[in-house]
């Protein structure tokens, strides 16, 4: 399967919710059924070892498109991306976030900045935005994987110590609120497609 075909199938798995039969019928075609979906999916673990190598515009573009065409309840869409390949914001990262993330970040390409403007979300301050965020959050790390990418999510929100620090180091409005970071970057190896998944956690009819 190609990149392109594997984001496809993942944005439409991703909008089942909120799309009427039709339109996923016409949205998703002949795509589900392309050999390679499901090994996207389950590749995107969102946890990986960067390798350090350079990753092109045009293939974070592609990952943030994702983001912005995620699951938004009421489609509301509060959530904002910030994106940055400068080394030295990087490295100020890694001192805000501390140790363990600076190690992660020292071979990360970019980060992205999934943020929100929780007014916006469904319910407002005290609504779904944070689901939006997860949501944009996911569809991301899918993308990631689709490319053949690395994608480690930091989650920032609800830690405010955190939220205050990287508002002020990207010098967000103060109506935007940053819910999690992702570092993108090209992978150590090939990811290993999970066989570990508990089954027993999928119930039918009763619990």
């Amino acid at each position: 399967m190609k990149s392109k075909d594997a984001v496809i199938v993942i944005l439409s798995l991703l909008a089942l919710a909120l799309v009427a039969k039709p339109q996923v019928e016409q949205w998703l075609g002949d795509e589900l059924r392309k050999e390679g979906a499901m090994e996207t999916l389950a590749q995107g673990q969102g946890v990986h070892a960067l390798s350090g190598d350079p990753v092109e515009r045009d293939l974070l573009d592609t990952i943030m498109k994702a983001g912005l065409a995620a699951y938004s309840v009421r489609q509301k869409r509060p959530c904002s991306l910030l994106v940055t390949q400068e080394r030295q914001k990087i490295d100020q990262l890694g001192k805000v976030l501390g140790s363990d993330e600076a190690i992660l970040l020292q071979n990360a390409a970019a980060i992205i900045v999934v943020t929100a403007l929780p007014k916006r979300g469904a319910g407002g301050e005290n609504g779904s935005w944070p689901l939006d965020c997860a949501a944009s959050t996911q569809a991301m790390v899918y993308a990631a994987a689709a490319q053949k990418l690395g994608a480690s999510v930091i989650p920032l929100w609800p830690d405010q110590e955190l939220v205050g620090s990287v508002s002020e180091l990207f010098e967000l409005p103060a109506m935007a609120t940053p819910f999690s970071l992702l570092a993108v970057g090209g992978l150590l190896q090939k990811d290993q497609i999970r066989e570990d998944l508990d089954l027993g956690r999928i119930h039918w009819n009763i619990w």
